[in-house]
């Protein structure tokens, strides 16, 4: 399925002149995630399924502290999140012609945790890792790990 989204956000980081920082921000997340119809078969028969699109709309703030080094950065960040929209939809149709729907609001607060930190490979390439974990959420993320390689031009 095809989906979009777009994310405001601002922040403004307090470097103190050891490399260490407060950095505070407010962020908004709206999104899409269109439709989709799937089918399915078996030995009972065949069964239709209707994804309806999605809607997202979430709210945060929060704060992350770190050290800046010549190479390196290490940090921690927290944040309170809230769902404003969510609803998730879902139909099933049998061959037989029953119908059966799921409906789950995932509107939710939570608080999410990071740490994480990057590494200069060379001019403009950096390593990068976070740890992630969320707190108080109906449909939480137990840990979740990004490793990558950023280039910036």
């Amino acid at each position: 399925a095809w989906g979009n989204s777009i994310s405001l956000e601002y922040g403004k980081r307090f470097v103190q002149d050891s490399g260490f920082y407060l950095d505070p921000s407010v962020e908004f997340t709206a999104g899409r995630l269109n439709g989709k119809n799937f089918t399915g078969t078996s030995d009972l028969g065949t069964l239709y399924v209707h994804q309806h699109g999605f809607n997202s709309a979430i709210g945060r703030i929060g704060f992350s502290i770190g050290r800046q080094l010549p190479k390196s950065s290490l940090y921690a960040k927290l944040a309170l999140a809230h769902e404003f929209a969510g609803d998730f939809k879902t139909d099933f149709y049998a061959d037989d012609g029953g119908l059966k729907s799921t409906k789950v609001d995932l509107s939710d607060t939570w608080l999410d945790m990071e740490l994480g930190g990057s590494l200069s490979l060379g001019k403009n390439v950096y390593l990068y890792g976070t740890y992630t974990r969320t707190f108080e959420a109906d449909m939480a993320t137990k840990w979740r790990a990004d490793v990558g390689v950023r280039y910036t031009f």
